[in-house]
């Protein structure tokens, strides 16, 4: 789940002239963005005594080079750094490094004309609990149309791999997504988004409880159904119990809808809910919802 909306990237990168904010004379495009979420369910559990609920506030910083091979063409190179920080399980605390680019292509300058896009990134996961560092490749397209002078459409395909210390956070999964980006007024865009993910998925379960109880036995049946199974020194750490992290073949049904709203060329704020419903191998079913607030800022 991406940290910013299509709407941002509308009301400030230039899919809507009016709201670009990006400076052609510049040599470098700098942007910053400060996250905040809530997240009713981090261990992405299936029962209720395993929830943990949490919040964090995500600071990244971008740095990008647009270069334009001819009048229809954009390429974009992008570094970025992210520190996320949680209010209660402090032993997820991340800091990451990341390059992308992604090359723009629009056949025509008609208004309705769609836009392709294709892109790869890497990105360093470096958490606090070691068994989660990770390196994580996403390969992404999508086509991007507008539908009115005020609603615009993106259809897209992505794969996304990630490399980890620890086997449970080896995961590899794709998605198509749709998004609908609708102009409010001058200033700001409603926009919703449908996922559906097929590949990897996991969660944390506590197998021994604080007083010393061992799990139900339908903990059990998932443990058999698993393609990894490992202690999760990152609810052990944080939390009294026996916790452990187990990843199976799920499909996601993601959903979100949000709004941003522009406050100049540069500045913009995005509210957004998202409603995650996994159903994994052995039954293991588990829904969670986060919502975000982001201040994006483009110098």
């Amino acid at each position: 789940m991406m940290t910013t909306s299509r709407a941002a990237c509308l009301l400030l990168a230039g899919l809507f002239p009016a709201m670009a904010g990006a400076d052609p004379g510049a040599f470098f495009d700098y942007g910053a963005d400060i996250t905040y979420q809530s997240d009713d369910n981090q261990t992405r559990a299936e029962a209720t005594r395993d929830k943990v609920e949490d919040q964090s506030v995500l600071v990244s910083g971008t740095i990008s080079k647009d270069f334009q091979p001819s009048f229809r063409q954009l390429l974009t190179f992008r570094g970025f750094a992210e520190i996320e920080r949680f209010d209660d399980i402090d032993t997820l605390d991340r800091n990451s490094l990341g390059l992308s680019a992604a090359w723009r292509w629009q056949p025509d300058s008609s208004f309705l004309a769609p836009i392709f896009e294709v892109s790869l990134s890497y990105q360093d996961d470096d958490i606090e609990t070691d068994a989660r560092d990770s390196g994580v490749t996403r390969a992404q397209a999508f086509v991007t149309r507008r539908i009115t002078d005020r609603l615009t459409g993106t259809l897209g395909l992505e794969h996304r791999k990630r490399d980890s210390d620890g086997s449970v956070w080896d995961l590899e999964d794709s998605r198509w997504f749709m998004n609908l980006d609708l102009m409010v007024n001058r200033h700001g865009a409603a926009y919703f988004t449908f996922s559906r993910i097929s590949g990897d998925t996991f969660s944390s379960a506590q197998f021994q409880f604080c007083n010393g109880a061992t799990a139900p036995g339908e903990l059990i049946g998932l443990i058999d159904g698993s393609t990894a199974l490992e202690p999760d020194e990152a609810y052990n750490n944080a939390l009294c119990g026996d916790w452990i992290a187990y990843r199976l073949d799920a499909t996601s049904s993601i959903f979100t809808l949000g709004y941003n709203h522009g406050f100049s060329h540069t500045l913009s704020l995005d509210a957004s809910v998202t409603e995650a419903q996994v159903r994994g191998e052995n039954d293991n079913e588990y829904d969670r919802r986060l919502f975000r607030v982001t201040l994006l800022k483009r110098f």
